[in-house]
């Protein structure tokens, strides 16, 4: 008897590590505007008045540099750090899916935006992406690596993007 998982296994495996990254996102987003708080009896903006005489000013567009900004290389530094760390945890969970798949699955962008908002909400912040993506997804990827894989990009986080 073969202990290898099945292509089936590895397919669903990779389908709910995406899935688990967009629950992650709007976990996320919805976490940390409720955190951030709201003022729903508040006044809406006034529009300010502009005059239709007024010209615009023109505007310079920066011209891009060859250094990196402190923001873009902390980034990097973050996403050179998580990316070994997640695709460990994949691989030790499912060795056909490989260090492509996973960024396939979860791309820099998104990888970032998790990490940054982390920040912010922390092990509940971790605590509400499980629970939102096992509701989501059932069990299909266990607890204890949803827990490994968001706690491995809050850790990379809090050293890198701080």
């Amino acid at each position: 008897m073969s202990t290898a998982p099945s292509p089936n296994r590895s397919r669903s495996l990779w389908i709910a590590l995406a899935l688990a990254a967009v629950v992650a996102a709007a976990v996320i987003v919805w976490f940390v505007s409720q955190s951030v708080g709201s003022d729903p009896g508040g006044a809406a903006p006034t529009p300010t008045a502009t005059s239709a005489s007024a010209t615009p000013t023109p505007t310079t567009t920066p011209t891009p540099t060859a250094t990196p900004t402190p923001d873009a290389a902390a980034e990097a530094a973050f996403l050179a750090d998580v990316r070994p760390k997640i695709n460990d945890i994949m691989a030790q969970t499912d060795p056909p899916i490989t260090p492509d798949i996973v960024a396939t699955a979860l791309p820099d962008e998104q990888l970032l935006m998790i990490g940054k908002n982390l920040l912010v909400t922390g092990d509940a912040g971790i605590d509400a992406i499980v629970d939102a993506t096992v509701t989501q997804i059932g069990d299909v990827v266990p607890v204890d690596i949803l827990r490994q894989l968001f706690s491995a990009v809050l850790e990379s986080a809090s050293t890198h993007l701080t």
